[in-house]
């Protein structure tokens, strides 16, 4: 089974247009400064299938893709990741497939997690460093690669470098809890914090 800690049927700011968001449970590095170190931990999350996540995706209307994170994606099962995102690619939508990964691209080609690299028209590589977090494109820090494994964004490689893509989507429900979508600048939870307290919150 595939362990889903979120996902959002659309999104507008971890790849172009709209994009459905998987982020996937658990990962094992603990990166310092992650932003998703508390979702890792939490067992707060959902089992299932491949068909029955793609099956979400077919629910979600107007997509240009869909964009996978976590956690650390290619800790899942690796058979049912692969099935999901061949899934992805068969759709009849033509939909894209954009993947952020604590492993580098060396890494993947070099062991059994290759066989997901055909399902993936971007892939973004590395793990988070804090003290490289230069708060430019698509990559939580400078180390980071954007690989672009197909021509299907041939035309928009610069718009995934730019300073000016870095937004994020912050949403708070009906029982205070905040979901942010996106990859933050330096400060952006402190600064966060700070406006919510002077409103009388507090964030935990």
């Amino acid at each position: 089974m595939l362990k889903i800690a979120r996902k959002t049927e659309c999104c507008r700011v971890l790849g172009p247009g709209n994009r459905a968001v998987v982020w996937f449970h658990g990962c094992s590095r603990s990166c310092d400064g992650c932003i998703a170190k508390s979702m890792n931990l939490s067992e707060d999350f959902e089992e299932c299938t491949p068909e029955e996540l793609y099956n979400w995706v077919l629910s979600c209307n107007h997509i240009e893709g869909v964009s996978i994170s976590g956690g650390e994606p290619l800790e899942q099962n690796l058979d049912e990741l692969t099935l999901f995102l061949q899934k992805i690619k068969n759709d009849s939508r033509n939909l894209s497939v954009i993947l952020f990964t604590g492993f580098t691209y060396d890494e993947i080609v070099s062991s059994p997690r290759k066989s997901v690299l055909s399902f993936i028209d971007v892939l973004i590589d590395g793990t988070y460093q804090k003290e490289l977090n230069d708060d430019i494109g698509l990559r939580g820090s400078s180390n980071q690669n954007i690989i672009f494994l197909t021509d299907r964004y041939e035309s928009l490689k610069e718009t995934f470098y730019k300073k000016d893509c870095r937004n994020v989507e912050v949403s708070i429900t009906l029982d205070n809890r905040i979901t942010i979508n996106g990859i933050p600048n330096n400060g952006f939870l402190d600064n966060l914090t700070d406006e919510l307290a002077k409103e009388g919150f507090e964030l935990t």
